[in-house]
This record gives C-alpha cells, sequence and structure tokens, in this order.
C-alpha cells in the first residue's frame, strides 16, 4: 500500500516569505496584494514539486501559553507586523479554502507544535509528511516519514525548495535530528528571543555534542577541560530553560484539520477581486458550465 503524501506548511512562515519576496504590488485602489501573489505563487511550486495528496496550512494564533510564562521574552524582540502585511492575512486564509486546503490554528498553542505534533502522528500512520518551513525547530522531528523543505535563497532565483532528509540536516548543521534541541540550546535562536551560551558557536556547539551525545552528558562530566567546565556551570539554568522552549510540544492534539473544497469558480472570482490578471490567465477552462482548475 502506497503511503499518502501530506504536506504541512508552516503558515506564518511562508506569509512572511511572500510579503517580503514580493513588494509594491497593490490593487488599483491601493489595498496590498503582494504576501497574497507571492504566496498563491509559493503553494503553488510547493504543489508541483511535492505533488501531496493533501495540503494543510498551520497559522499562529496568538502566542504559546506555555513558553511564555516559563520565559516572558519569548519571541519579545521581534518588531509588530507590518500594516500592509495584517491586511492581506484575511484574503491569504480566503485564497487557501477555496484552493481546497485544510487550515488549523488555535489559541495559546503555536502553530509550530500544532505542526509538528501532526507531523508526527501521521508519519506513525502510513503517510509521507514534508514540512515547508525555513524554521530550524523543525530539525528535530526529521526521520525517515518527515522531511522538510527549505525554501530557495531570495537572491538564487531558483523556485525549487530545497528537500532536506535526515542526513541533509546532519550535514546543515553537524549534528542529527536527535540532538537538535541540544544543539540550539547551545547556540541560541535570536529568532525567537533565546540566547546560547557566550562564546559557543556552531562549530563548537556540534564538536561538544558529536563528542558528548548531549547537554546531560556535558553537564555531568567531571572530565571536561577547565574553561569547558566553567561555561557549563555557569549556564546550566540557561541551557535547561532553552530546552523547554526549543523542544517542540509533540503532546497535542493531532487530529487532521478539515479539508475545505476546492472551488475554482470562486478562486477565478477571488482573482478578479484582487486583479491578478496573470493568476487569471493560467485558470484553464474545463466543463460544460465553465468550471475552472486553477493550474497551482
Amino acid at each position: 500500500m502506497d503511503k499518502e503524501q501530506l504536506l504541512l506548511i508552516d503558515g506564518h512562515n511562508l506569509m512572511f516569505r511572500a510579503f517580503y519576496g514580493i513588494r509594491d504590488l497593490s490593487r488599483s485602489d491601493g489595498f496590498p496584494t503582494n504576501a497574497i501573489y507571492g504566496w498563491v505563487r509559493a503553494i503553488g511550486r510547493l504543489r508541483a514539486q511535492i505533488i501531496p495528496q493533501k495540503t494543510f496550512v498551520f497559522f499562529d494564533f496568538g502566542e504559546s501559553r506555555m513558553r511564555r510564562e516559563i520565559f516572558p521574552n519569548y519571541k519579545a524582540q521581534r518588531k509588530p507586523m507590518p500594516d500592509e502585511l495584517r491586511q492581506q492575512i484575511s484574503p491569504i486564509q480566503e485564497i487557501t479554502s477555496l484552493m481546497g486546503i485544510g487550515i488549523a490554528m488555535r489559541e495559546g498553542d503555536e502553530a509550530d507544535d500544532l505542526l509538528a505534533s501532526f507531523a508526527v502522528q501521521q508519519s506513525k500512520d502510513q503517510c509521507t509528511v514534508a514540512i515547508a518551513s525555513s524554521d530550524k525547530d523543525f530539525g528535530q522531528i526529521i526521520g525517515d516519514s518527515i522531511c522538510q523543505l527549505y525554501p530557495p535563497g531570495a537572491a538564487s532565483g531558483q523556485y525549487h525548495w530545497k528537500l532536506m532528509d535526515a542526513a541533509a540536516i546532519e550535514s546543515k548543521f553537524g549534528v542529527p535530528p536527535s540532538m537538535i534541541v541540544d544543539y540550539l540550546s547551545l547556540v541560541g535562536d535570536a529568532a525567537d528571543n533565546i540566547r546560547g551560551i557566550p562564546g559557543v558557536g556552531p562549530k563548537t556547539a556540534a564538536r561538544w555534542l558529536r563528542e558528548y551525545l548531549s547537554i546531560d552528558n556535558l553537564l555531568s562530566c567531571s572530565q571536561l577541560p577547565a574553561d569547558m567546565q566553567n561555561k557549563l556551570a555557569n549556564h546550566g539554568d540557561l541551557l535547561r530553560l532553552n530546552q523547554r522552549l526549543i523542544a517542540l510540544d509533540l503532546s497535542l492534539d493531532s487530529t487532521a484539520p478539515s479539508l475545505e473544497i476546492f472551488q475554482p469558480h470562486l478562486v477565478r472570482k477571488f482573482f478578479e477581486k484582487f486583479e491578478m490578471l496573470s493568476l487569471i490567465r493560467e485558470c484553464v477552462p474545463v466543463g460544460k458550465n465553465g468550471e475552472l482548475f486553477a493550474n497551482f
């Protein structure tokens, strides 16, 4: 029996990429449409590359209650969402549903945790899962049935997303997926306002973990060089906090989001409403009543 291929999209990650990847695009009345256009394009390329049986998008709805409780400064350094992007969230979610894609979000739970919980459960249920996101945290769940799709570089001119399996994760970070939480705990993650151990960079963290296998072993080993032992001893509490912040919560309800029905006629009307003529031209008319199949 062939495994079902799922595409899981990190919604805010892709939305910000679409917004900043295309600028100065708006409707004739001035309403911004750059993120909407980039979103549709990106999903089209992802689905053409992966050819999934089902696609789901996971959006943040507020912040992680648990992480805020244990670390009030979690993601505190991030700038507010630009108004031009905020205006496009609702249309982006509308076109996503019209394209037959399921949407998941839940107040108090971070989208990363919802997505990861769903991915791990589905990978146990005869599915292969591709996660579209540039977020390093997902490296910790990559395995035989779960891969990650990294977006092409903005200046690369490429549209192909880079498929990262466990071997690719190890090649990129110097440690296997099972050590990603400890690796990021040592080096920190500026994107989430998580600081690592001063003076410990990626190469040092990877070398320590390859030799000692875990932060637990590092903290309990009495045979470490003096400078290394002092550095760890002075930051033990920080490392434990980082582990809790970085580890994805895989205990969340992993019920599949409801899949929407693809509505080609409404997709066309949506493109007309937002004056996306190039996308309208890619809609191929089929059927007696002029139904449309959108080539994305």
